[in-house]
């Protein structure tokens, strides 16, 4: 019996195989490159994008890939013009992002 694409679990199944390739394959890129709070970065710059698109009514994956790809390309930026470690940049911008996120939560929750 060939496998429906409107079957009930195939779209699960897909998700979990991509997310089961793509993370552990950016753990050993960030790993190798000595960049390990890049990934902590990423995942808190999340947050702001997740409460804007939220409040402008777009889908949620889309405000928070693109908060993350800019909170890293903007770390990036202060990284290379401070000569500063990626890493110390990393810690300082943390909290930045996330206090943001939290911020924009509360004024539009």
């Amino acid at each position: 019996m060939p496998v429906a694409i409107e079957s009930w679990w195939f779209i699960p199944l897909l998700m979990t195989l991509l997310v089961g390739i793509l993370c552990p394959a950016t753990g050993a890129i960030l790993i190798t490159h000595r960049r390990l709070m890049q990934a902590n970065l990423i995942s808190h710059s999340v947050l702001p994008g997740l409460a804007l698109a939220l409040a402008i009514g777009i889908d949620s994956t889309i405000g928070g890939v693109l908060s993350g790809l800019l909170g890293a390309l903007v770390a990036e930026r202060i990284a290379l013009k401070s000569l500063e470690n990626n890493d110390a940049v990393s810690i300082q911008f943390l909290p930045v992002r996330l206090a943001l996120g939290f911020c924009l939560f509360l004024y539009w929750g």
